[in-house]
């Protein structure tokens, strides 16, 4: 029996917003009081909710060494819970779980940032709706495992949306 993709699509989404939440809490710096004077003001209402899904790859490029890393697909709910476009702001913090003791106040090992303009050109259309795409380069490929958590932190003219999300 054969499964089809939508169904599929689904099935994941499900088990990443049951699974990847995860019960750690986690303090994120602020962005809200430095990015709000940067991010224009919009006429597209702000998200309600963000769902990220992540995936451990490793990308090869002529010419270049295998390099490990997360590509993201990200999604953005209205109040009623419709795929939604967004404009707006994306950092994503990482850190690297593997050297040790994890603690609510330390510093990201990694901070990817999108500006609005820059994030615009991530967005491309999937079978569930609107959705923006991200290459997260992590280290160089061969390495040992390690145990990664990404905190991205979408920042819109009025309101910041968060979610946590874990991948070794």
């Amino acid at each position: 029996m054969r499964i089809s993709l939508p169904l599929r699509l689904a099935a994941l989404f499900c088990a990443t917003v049951v699974f990847g939440t995860g019960c750690k809490s986690m303090s994120v710096p602020n962005p809200i009081s430095w990015t709000m004077s940067k991010v224009k003001d919009s006429k597209v209402e702000p998200p309600a909710n963000m769902v990220c899904i992540w995936t451990p790859d490793v990308l090869v490029q002529t010419g270049k060494a295998p390099a490990r890393g997360f590509g993201g697909r990200i999604y953005f709910y209205d109040p009623r819970q419709k795929v939604m476009s967004a404009e707006g702001q994306l950092i994503i913090y990482g850190y690297d779980d593997s050297k040790g003791p994890t603690g609510d106040d330390r510093t990201p090992d990694r901070k990817f940032a999108f500006t609005a303009a820059q994030f615009q050109k991530h967005f491309s259309a999937s079978q569930i709706g609107a959705s923006y795409s991200v290459w997260l380069p992590w280290d160089a490929a061969g390495g040992e495992a390690k145990q990664i958590t990404l905190v991205p932190v979408f920042t819109s003219d009025r309101k910041s949306t968060r979610l946590n999300s874990s991948h070794t």
